[in-house]
């Protein structure tokens, strides 16, 4: 799906809860492995990662400045288009129209943008500098480049948020074409039992897993990947440090390792 969206210069809408593997998903797609098996030119894809929560407070303007710093740090050898983006970021108030003029130069090297926002509700949320007025304007502003300007055909958007836009966004408005409708909405959901037990299989020491151990896993984990993740490195390091594997060791090591998520999810 993330594979038919880049090559089509479309946009990907990832949600779903904390721990549940978004901002690990995003790491993913900035892989050099991953991008050759979604038969991507390395010398044609730039990728720009942020974590829209490192903005804070959040403003449209802090927004393009910090997007257009990270894809100036991406073009290494790009010397004029870092020139270029050099000049703009004199600029003191930075808006989408900036952004664009660098875009279409990504086109003419004929290369594309694929930026990856992770936890893009910060976007969303109105304060005394940001108002809701100004979360549409960015919202549409970005839709209206995605969706029906000569430069999208350079750019792929791949968002994450712990819920469906339409859900966090800007109200409907009956009148407009929705702000969100050129994304493809995917609910990541926990893993199922069958996806437990391939993951479990891949510890070198999976046959010494006793049977309430591996039922305990999957009734703790609930299949959320932070959670396995914490889950078979409390198992490794009880293997490793050669002591004994015991439901109470697992159960008191794990508790330890995994108490600050249950407190944010709490």
């Amino acid at each position: 799906m993330a594979s038919d969206q880049i090559h089509n210069r479309s946009h990907l809408s990832i949600w779903g809860s904390t721990g549940i593997g978004k901002s690990t998903f995003l790491q993913h797609l900035t892989s050099t492995q991953v991008l050759t098996e979604f038969e991507l030119d390395l010398n044609e894809v730039i990728i720009v990662y942020l974590n829209c929560e490192s903005i804070f407070p959040f403003t449209s303007g802090a927004f393009w400045k910090e997007i257009l710093i990270l894809l100036k740090e991406k073009l290494s050898n790009e010397n004029l288009l870092q020139t270029n983006i050099e000049q703009i970021l004199t600029i003191e108030k930075l808006t989408i129209r900036h952004f664009s003029q660098i875009l279409q130069k990504i086109g003419k090297n004929n290369q594309f943008l694929l930026l990856l926002l992770d936890n893009y509700e910060a976007a969303l949320f109105p304060h005394e500098d940001y108002t809701e007025t100004d979360i549409e304007k960015f919202v549409i502003e970005i839709r209206n480049l995605s969706v029906n300007s000569y430069e999208s055909q350079y750019l792929s958007t791949v968002v994450t948020s712990n819920k469906p836009l339409n859900e966090i966004g800007p109200k409907l408005n009956p009148y407009k074409t929705p702000w969100y409708n050129h994304y493809l909405f995917q609910f990541l959901k926990p893993f199922n039992d069958r996806e437990i037990s391939e993951l479990l299989s891949q510890m070198p020491f999976d046959l010494k897993l006793p049977t309430e151990i591996r039922a305990g896993i999957k009734e703790i984990c609930g299949g959320y990947p932070v959670l396995l993740q914490n889950a078979c490195y409390v198992i490794y390091n009880i293997w490793r440090s050669g002591k004994t594997l015991t439901v109470e060791t697992f159960v008191e090591n794990f508790s330890k390792a995994t108490a600050h998520i249950f407190q944010i999810w709490w």
